[in-house]
């Protein structure tokens, strides 16, 4: 009944704090126009799903993005929606080769080795993608961009990641089809950073750092450990009131002390 996470539309569970790994420590942190890589950041495990020969294990959330964004020899084209200027927010759809946008936009891989995977599968992820070494906290922060998809569950790092000064963006789950991810994520960047192929004609780099910024401000006000006490509190609470065969005394009023 109760869970950190659960699919829209499918589950009803009544969500909770996940408390753990929360931290407001996010390692050296430099001021967003002092990062060096403007690239969209990502390491992780290829968790989500067993790795299995009986199950469709290529069409889950994180093997389909490293899949998407690692495309660096075949050449389809994605019809993006650029911006035109600095006045326009998009201009008109235009197609672009995702082997280029790739490199010029995209870090991300697997770390390590693969996981929960079983029957030969293993030797296929080796095969299939690259595992590179683990970075640190203050290496992501080098990014003016940083991605967040989810593996088993909840995403632990997510607290973490707004709490940065780069512009952090996160995607749940990946839904198969032809149109898919592609367009939304190859158009988000090239609506910032349009200067990958304009030379910084009509980017929009100075507005993710806005929402960077209020990201950080949101999560340093309002995701703070008492919030989350006073949530779970309020959460046990309610269900408690409910769950009570005389729910109408069980009603929880502060007393009026407390306003005075």
């Amino acid at each position: 009944m109760f869970s950190t996470c659960k699919t829209e539309g499918l589950h009803g569970d009544v969500l909770h704090v996940a408390t753990e790994i929360w931290t407001e420590d996010v390692g050296a942190d430099p001021e967003r126009a002092d990062k060096r890589d403007a690239r969209l950041v990502w390491r992780g495990s290829n968790t989500g799903v067993l790795v299995s020969p009986e199950v469709h294990w290529n069409l889950s959330q994180r093997i389909r993005f490293i899949s998407m964004v690692n495309e660096h020899t075949s050449s389809p084209n994605y019809s993006v929606l650029m911006p035109t200027s600095e006045l326009e927010e998009v201009g008109p759809p235009q197609n672009r080769s995702q082997a280029w946008m790739n490199r010029l936009t995209v870090d991300a891989s697997f770390t390590r080795e693969p996981v929960q995977c079983r029957l030969g599968a293993c030797e296929e992820m080796w095969q299939m993608f690259e595992f590179r070494n683990l970075i640190t906290q203050s290496q992501h922060n080098q990014h003016k961009y940083i991605f967040d998809i989810d593996g088993n569950g909840w995403s632990a790092r997510f607290k973490r990641l707004i709490t940065t000064r780069s512009a952090a963006a996160a995607l749940g789950s990946l839904h198969p089809g032809s149109d898919g991810p592609q367009r939304p994520l190859y158009d988000i960047l090239t609506f910032f950073r349009d200067d990958v192929w304009r030379g910084g004609a009509s980017g929009h780099d100075e507005l993710a750092q806005k929402i960077a910024a209020a990201r950080r401000q949101w999560s340093l006000s309002f995701w703070r450990k008492r919030d989350m006490v006073a949530y779970m509190w309020r959460l046990w609470s309610e269900y408690g009131r409910l769950m009570s065969d005389h729910p109408d005394e069980k009603e929880f009023e502060l007393p009026r002390s407390f306003y005075n």
